[in-house]
């Protein structure tokens, strides 16, 4: 036990089977290959359809005529994570995987508040009942594993600069040792993974 929870907290350790992420996380121009238990987990890259620059001009005019469309907090998000050179996710690709990874498994997945904060917050609803890919705020519980600190750095600067704007959830499907994803969204704004890890023993994926 004690083995798990220091691979869990410690900023230094390495092992023999994976790398262990060290403090600071690397950024993404220092980063290797990681290891995947498989070819067809999803990998970062540029997302389609995202509005590549926004001038600071037009969101001021925007705010100045009340109209406060979904796609200027998502372009302000995703401009945000490629200067901090956080890692996005194709979503599609990820709920690809892990609807195989839960149906292997005779699971559903959803996604899960981060924090007792974020389900709060999201007081809004995606997906079918019962079914993978969604969030359902009268029902789903907050995420209750373990989250790498590398990941919990990358919220905590996210955070520092959305706060109340945005929120946090977990994909999930209620088994010991998922693969877990996790994303930043809002009502309104399509949901950005930005962050990945091994189940239980967090190597840099």
């Amino acid at each position: 036990m004690i083995g798990f929870l220091d691979r869990i907290f410690s900023s230094t350790e390495t092992t023999k089977d994976a790398p262990v992420v060290t403090a600071p996380r690397p950024r993404l121009s220092e980063m290797t290959t990681p290891v995947y238990q498989d070819n067809s987990h999803p990998r970062p890259g540029k997302p389609q359809g995202f509005m590549p620059t926004m001038p600071d001009s037009y969101a001021e005019l925007a705010k100045s005529i009340g109209f406060n469309p979904g796609m200027i907090l998502e372009t302000e998000v995703h401009n945000f994570l490629i200067e901090q050179q956080i890692p996005i996710y194709d979503y599609a690709a990820v709920v690809r995987y892990m609807t195989k990874l839960a149906k292997q498994r005779h699971r559903i997945f959803v996604w899960r508040p981060l924090r007792e904060i974020d389900r709060k917050r999201a007081n809004y609803e995606w997906g079918k009942w019962n079914d993978h890919d969604s969030y359902f705020s009268c029902k789903t519980e907050v995420y209750r594993h373990f989250v790498p600190a590398h990941i919990l750095r990358d919220v905590q600067t996210i955070d520092a600069k959305f706060g109340e704007r945005v929120q946090f959830f977990v994909a999930d499907y209620a088994v010991v040792d998922p693969d877990p994803f996790i994303l930043v969204t809002a009502l309104r704004m399509r949901r950005i993974v930005f962050g990945a890890w091994d189940e239980p023993e967090f190597g840099v994926v």
